[in-house]
Parts: C-alpha cells; structure tokens; sequence
C-alpha cells in the first residue's frame, strides 16, 4: 500500500505540474526565510550563556531620575562595588571592568606599535567570574599585581609573532610598562563586550586622580556581581535603598539615584542604557522577525490548503474508487497527508539548500557569523524536523479530512461533492488572511523607509557638511591642541576650526547646577560641554538671546556660560541673562551670557536635553575643521602633515561629522531593508496561491467564458469578471490590514522622540501596489482563458 501512495503522489505531482510547482516554491521560499530567522534568533538568545555561570552573573545599572524622566547609565562609580561586598553576603564575587578606549602599544624589543581600540582595565575577579580561558600564564595571579597585562591569541602573534610573550612588556602611551602575564582566548562573537587586553584595574591608581575613586558623580566603569547560589537579585536591589540611605552620599537621594541589577543574559537584547560598551542587540527586533517568519509560513501553509481544496473534485473519483474497492478513511488521511509531508519535505531540502547559498551574504548584511551547521547545531535539526512536520501537518490535514470523507456514490455519479460553498469561503479567507499579513509588511517597509528619511534630512539645529573631526588622543595631541588648530586654520582649504571635549553625536558628562541664591536641594542635572570661541561659529548654532563667547570678555574664560533653550525651559529661567549658577560638581560658578536654539546631540530616538556650553581648555578631547568642498584629499593630506609635525605618539585620524550621524541609524536601515526583503517574499508567495486560484476558476468557468464570448463579450468584460472576485478579497483584506499596520507601526515609532505621522498616503499606496499585484498575477490566466477559442471549451456539449 505504501508503494502505491508512493506511485500515486509522484503521478499526481507530474500530472499538476504547475500546482505542483506553486506549492513546492511557495513552501520552500516561506520555510527558507523561516529558517533563516530562525539561525538569526537562535544568536541573538544565545548571547552570555556559554559562561559556566551565567545565570548568576548581574551587572550593576546605575539610575537617576532628571526632570521626572529614569536614566539608566551601564556605567557607575567605584565606590560602590566596595560598600556592596562589605554589606551583601549573597554576593560570592564582585569585579570591576574599565575601557579605555583608543591606545597606543608598543613592543619595545621589535618597536611594532599599532592604535588599539578594545583594551580595558580589569580586576582578577573578573577572570574567575568569566572563566577566562587561558592558553599560557597563571590565571590565580593573572591581574592580581599592578601593570599586569592579558593579550588575547591574536594579539600575542601581532606583537610578539612566535615567541613566548610571558613576562615580556608592552608599552602604553610610549610611557607605561605593563608586562604580559597572560595569553587568553578571544571572548566569543556571542558576547556583549569582546577585548583584546586586559590590563591590571590595580595600575589605574597610579595615574588617574583620587577623585576618580572617591566621587560618586564619576562614573567610568562597570561592575559585575557573581551571586551565591539561591540569591534572589530583586530582593538584593530592595536592599540597596536602605545601604545606601546609611552609607551613601546624601546627593544620591537628592538626585533619585538608585541602583538595579541586570541579569548578564539580558544585557544584549533588553539593555540600552547609556555608555554601552558595544551596541546592543534590540529584542523588539527580534520579536519581530519571529513574527515575520511566522507569517510567511503560514501564508505558505495556506497557499497549500487552498490549492489542496481547489483541487478536491480532481481527486474526487480517485477516492470514490479507492473506497469503493474497500479503502477505509484512515487510509485516505494518511494518503494525503503523506503527500503533504512529501511535498514539505521536498521544499524543506531546496529551503535548506537556498539558505546554504544566501548565508554568507546574509551574515555581510547583518555582521553576524551565522552557520548553517546540520552536524553540529542541534536547534538546525529540531526546526528543520519541526518545520516538515508541522508545516506537512498543519497544510494537509484539512485537505485530507475533507478529501476523505467524500461519499463513493455522489463522487462516482459525477455530482458535486462535500461542501462547495464552505470550500471557497474557505479559500476566500485565506487569501483574505495572505493579502492582509502582506499589506501589513508593506506598510511597515514605506513607514520604516519614511521615519529613515525622516531622520537624514531632518534639520539638526547644527551644520555637519565638510566638517571633520581630529580626535585628541594622546598627551601630545592634548597638550598641543591650540596649535593644531592655528595650522589647520592656515590652509586656504579650511573655512574655520573649533575645539571641544565633545561633538555630536556623543554622550556627554552631566553636572549639577543651581542658581545661586536657592537652596542646593533644588539642584539639576545639565549636560555640559567644553567649547572654545569659535564652535557656534563653526557648528552655525544659532543665538537666540544674549552673546556669544568672546575672547574680549575674559569673564568669559573662567565663568561664562552658554544655556541652550532646552535648558532655560528645564530651570523655569524667565529672564536667563546675567543668571549666576554654581555647580557642586566641580565648585565652579557661571554666569549665563547667552542662549542657543536646541540642536541635536545625539540621535532622534532622545529628546533634546538641557546641555552648557562653557570655555575649558584642559577638557579639548578634538579638533573640528570646516573644510571646503573642492580639493578634500588634498586638505585632508595637509591635516595629516601638520598632525605628523607636531604629534609623536599618535597617528592622525579624521570622520566627517555627517557620517557620524549615518551610522546612528544602522540598525534601523538593516530593518528596513529586511523588512522589505520579507515583505517582497511574502508578497511572492501570496501571489502564487492567487496564480493557482486564478488558473483553477479559469478552468472551472471555461465553458461559461466560451458562452460568454459567443454572446459577445469582449476581451476586458472577461477580464474584469474573473479579476472582480479578487479585489473584493484584496479590498477586505486592506481594510483589516489599515488598523493592524497604525497599531503595530504606532509602537514601533514610539521608540523616537522626533517621528513621523501616519499618512493616509501609505496606506492607500499600500492597497495600490497589493491591487496592481492581484491584478496582474491574475490577468495573465484570465486574458489566456479569454483568448481561447470558444469552440474548443464547447465542442464536448
């Protein structure tokens, strides 16, 4: 019996040739985007939990609440960590971790020296806490001593190539020995932070200032937490309220500042609080393409289900046939339903064989290493089996329970068999169900394509073409700021140049200020930036009340400060001029000789904030340069030559301010153009269910098509009967999916501060574009069936 199921698929498959195809195509293509979501998900879960005890590890989250808005900084003081070891019993181990940022190494036996980006300072806890694996040195005493350093596989070949790199130095900053007690491997691609060393937390007391350890307002590292076993983290922050009331500073609670713990597997895909080390994932990405995967596969599903039931009275006399000759309705089920495994099997191998082809640019487009591994990732196997059996189950089961409970009687006297009307409005639905989901991408793709333009072109309150950015980096560079910048200026080629610890887009350090005359209770926190004369000038901020900062002033120098708007509205200032304040931050008082417009600091997903500007030359962290549009390489290369004269320990480097400002929308772009991809496919493949559906009425309607065109109908009247059922179906279909497409757009658009709104527009291009899609996968059957002879549909009657 199996051998005749066997023959009798293969015959029905070769005899419905383009059904057929239909139903392989459309499930391999809804199975292959499946699949690959599937790979992508299956990374962003996995990120931290190869440690061997993740879910014991918690990152300290530091919160202030400003102006009644919660702000969560990854980042807090060193104080902290201390109080909670002594206080807290449930907390097995606590290390510290600090990024330096940008470095200069150098080996001083060969003098390779290269700029490194991803060094950090770290405690010997933190190599217990995240088992460090290592391939040579002690790992007991790896980062105990002062000037200990750890280099990663890759970096101990750069530097030292083949030779032992134990107890060798490297230099940092051409001034600092540190000497290498370790070689360790690289963490994996799946975590939130990755190094390539990791020097002694120890060394950092040798050079940086005490009120970097003592001050609660400087927050620069982060602190892990390994808990017992048992520990309950949530009620461990319930009692960091009461140890910080008794030993914390009492600018704390002035300031709602408090402290959470962040489960480590969370951080990746539910954390963005400030000064992450690396760009986090973002679950409600995620969540979405799980949806989009979903989606598409049930369209698929259904694209079967339909063409199954379409095709029920060409199946009709061979189930009559087998029950009369004693076929039970089990049998028939598992006859069609093994053909349905068999055809889902078959689109699982060409799904299977098409992801293998688009994965490497797949991973290009995301930056993932994503591995299509049927040996080694077990979660492969079970989707790929999961899929073939509920995909196989979910398309045939209808169609078999229908498809068998045929009566031999009616099906063999040629009389209609089983429900007709609840079959098609059977198949009205879906294809209802199909187009709703696919106008709901389409929708999402021009609202995603609409809030991106939105934010490239919206004005940021500041001039960002051909102004470029020179990073301070080192000593020399800092010391010699002043200098740089009068060479740089000296080029015909250069409009202007400016200096500023900070420029957009970047976070900035927040201090507190209060006018003087009020209590220090009523202190805010404002972010602040040092500038010299010439950055409004060069930024084209404009000032909207007051002066700007001028050397002809030298008040302006040591107290002289400028609000934005935001910052004026934030302090409740009626008249901000001549306005004093003091900040506790640093004792430091101000004097208020302007205002600027808001402008744009940072991306669009925040709300402009109450920012100062303020002269502070021992702050200047860069160098920016108004360069004109003829001749940037040769600007750029004179820039270089002045940095090369006057810098010696540092290369040069520049970014363009506006290519900044791009990249903060990456992850958005990549949804985008996901979006769309999926939206294209699920568009696809409802237009194939609707290709199958078109070729079925055409062939059920082909006699009245031939009366009709005896009678005189023309060509378009054919057409148009055939495609008017249809847009009755793409119609509901868009009225469903208006309200779906706001709700679901509306919460992703929440997650900017400047957006869009929702025009009628979308939606009606929306509905267009799935019309003129039906339209014209369905005019290519009716215009053929229109066309044909009448003769030949009627010479049988």
């Amino acid at each position: 019996m199996l051998k005749s199921y066997i023959k009798v698929a293969l015959r029905n498959l070769w005899k419905r040739k383009v059904y057929s195809l239909i139903n392989i195509i459309g499930l391999a293509i809804g199975i292959g985007a499946c699949l690959l979501i599937v790979l992508y998900v299956q990374d962003e879960f996995s990120y931290d939990k190869h440690y061997s005890e993740s879910d014991r590890i918690y990152r300290v989250i530091r919160q202030a609440t400003n102006g009644g808005e919660v702000q969560q900084a990854a980042a807090v003081n060193y104080a902290l960590q201390d109080l909670l070891i002594d206080n807290f019993p449930q907390i097995e181990k606590a290390g510290r971790l600090a990024p330096r940022g940008k470095s200069l190494l150098t080996n001083p036996e060969n003098e390779l020296e290269f700029v490194e980006e991803r060094f950090f300072f770290a405690e010997q806890s933190m190599v217990e806490i995240f088992d460090l694996e290592f391939l040579s040195g002690d790992p007991a005493a790896a980062l105990g001593e002062p000037f200990n350093i750890l280099l990663t596989e890759a970096m101990a070949q750069k530097y030292f190539k083949d030779q032992n790199p134990i107890g060798k130095t490297l230099q940092l900053d051409g001034d600092k020995t540190f000497k290498v007690s370790g070689v360790i491997k690289e963490a994996p691609i799946n975590s939130h932070f990755h190094y390539d060393f990791l020097a002694s937390f120890n060394s950092t007391k040798g050079w940086y200032r005490p009120v970097m350890f003592e001050h609660w307002g400087n927050i620069w590292m982060y602190s892990y937490l390994l808990l017992k076993d048992g520990a309950d983290f949530q009620d461990l922050e319930r009692q960091f309220v009461q140890m910080l009331d008794t030993h914390g500073p009492p600018a704390l609670k002035q300031f709602g500042v408090s402290f959470i713990l962040q489960p480590l597997e969370d951080i990746h895909l539910y954390s963005q609080a400030q000064g992450e080390i690396e760009q986090n994932g973002n679950a409600t990405f995620v969540y979405v393409f799980m949806a989009v995967a979903i989606l598409i596969l049930l369209i698929a599903c259904f694209n079967f289900i339909n063409l199954a039931t379409a095709r029920s009275q060409w199946r009709a006399k061979e189930v009559g046939i087998r029950k009369v000759v004693g076929a039970r309705k089990k049998h028939l089920i598992y006859q069609f339903l093994g053909e349905s495994l068999f055809l889902t099997a078959i689109g699982t191998i060409l799904a299977t064989i098409s992801v293998a082809l688009i994965l490497p640019y797949f991973n290009e487009f995301t930056g993932k290493a994503l591995s299509l591994s049927l040996t080694s990732n077990g979660i492969v196997w079970f989707s790929l089996i999961s899929i073939v059996l509920l995909v196989g189950l979910m398309s045939g089961s209808f169609p078999a329970f229908m498809l068998s409970s045929f009566k031999p009687i009616q099906v063999l006297k040629g009389k209609a068999v089983g429900d007709q009307k609840s079959a098609s409005r059977l198949r009205m639905g879906l294809v209802i169900f199909q187009f709703t989901i696919s106008i709901v991408l389409i929708i999402g793709t021009i609202i995603v394509y609409q809030q991106l333009q939105f934010m490239k072109n919206k004005d940021l309150g500041i001039e960002t073409e051909q102004v470029l950015v020179v990073p301070l980096n080192s000593n020399s560079a800092r010391e010699n700021a002043e200098i740089l910048k009068t060479n740089f200026s000296s080029n015909a080629n250069v409009s202007m140049a400016s200096m500023a610890s900070d420029v957009p887009p970047s976070r900035l350090n927040s201090w507190r200020f209060h006018q003087i005359g009020t209590p220090a209770e009523t202190e805010e926190l404002i972010d602040i930036v040092a500038v010299d004369y010439d950055y409004l000038d060069i930024l084209d901020i404009n000032v909207i009340e007051g002066s700007k900062l001028s050397q002809d002033f030298a008040t302006h120098e040591t107290e002289g400060v400028i609000f934005n708007q935001a910052a004026v509205d934030h302090l409740g200032l009626n008249n901000s001029l001549g306005t004093r304040f003091e900040s506790s931050t640093d004792g430091k008082t101000f004097n208020v000789i302007g205002v600027v417009e808001n402008f744009h600091f940072s991306s669009l997903h925040e709300e402009i904030k109450p920012l100062a500007l303020h002269i502070w030359p021992s702050w200047y962290r860069n160098v920016l340069v108004k360069v004109k549009v003829a001749d940037v390489s040769e600007t750029v290369a004179y820039l270089e030559n002045v940095w090369n004269q006057t810098v010696t320990d540092w290369a040069f480097e520049y970014y363009f301010l506006d290519q900044e400002f791009g990249k903060l929308y990456q992850t958005e772009e990549k949804l985008g153009s996901l979006v769309t991809y999926f939206s294209v496919l699920a568009i696809f493949i409802a237009s194939l269910g609707l290709f199958g559906l078109a070729s079925f009425m055409a062939e059920q309607k082909i006699k009245e098509i031939g009366i009709r065109k005896v009678l005189g109908a023309s060509i378009p009247g054919i057409v148009w009967l055939q495609f008017r059922v249809f847009l009755s179906l793409v119609a509901v279909a868009l009225i469903l999916a208006i309200p779906l497409g706001i709700y679901s757009m509306d919460l992703w658009l929440q997650d900017f501060a400047y957006r869009i709104d929702m025009s009628w527009m979308v939606f009606a291009a929306a509905g267009a574009f799935a019309l003129v899609t039906a339209f014209l996968t369905v005019s290519y059957q009716s215009i053929k069936a229109a066309l044909a002879n009448p003769v030949d549909s009627l010479r049988w009657e």
